[in-house]
């Protein structure tokens, strides 16, 4: 009888520190949800294809929160270069359909996580996209 309340009495404790454990995690030691935002890159991209062929893009970011708009636009010459560089060196084969355009997506969203940093960029988005 008296280990099979010692058992009992361990197995309660037990389920006590652990329940502890995750509530400290999770209000305390738990990374906080940050609010991303959408922000509009503020320029037209209008530039000669690789190959043949033009293009035109309008692009917003999705960023990991507010603060980093400051980062953003601190590096809006670097950011303006990334894009073009990008830009010019596709062909309109390669953009062709919607597996080239989540191409492009991809290769723009990490020169622009080169320049601003990785945690700042979440996302990347396309207002406009016409090829020519």
């Amino acid at each position: 009888m008296g280990n099979r309340l010692l058992t009992i009495v361990l197995a309660v404790m037990l389920v006590i520190v652990l329940a502890g454990g995750a509530a400290v995690y999770f209000l305390v030691l738990a990374p906080r949800m940050e609010n991303p935002i959408a922000y509009p890159i503020p320029e037209v991209f209008v530039t000669d294809l690789a190959d043949r062929g033009h293009i035109r893009v309008e692009i917003y970011v999705e960023l990991a929160d507010k603060r980093y708009v400051s980062d953003l636009e601190k590096n809006q010459l670097a950011v303006v270069d990334a894009v073009y560089r990008v830009l010019r060196s596709n062909t309109r084969e390669k953009l062709n359909g919607a597996d080239g355009q989540d191409q492009l997506r991809a290769d723009l969203l990490s020169a622009l996580q080169e320049v601003v940093g990785q945690n700042s960029l979440r996302n990347l988005y396309f207002k406009q996209i016409v090829i020519n």
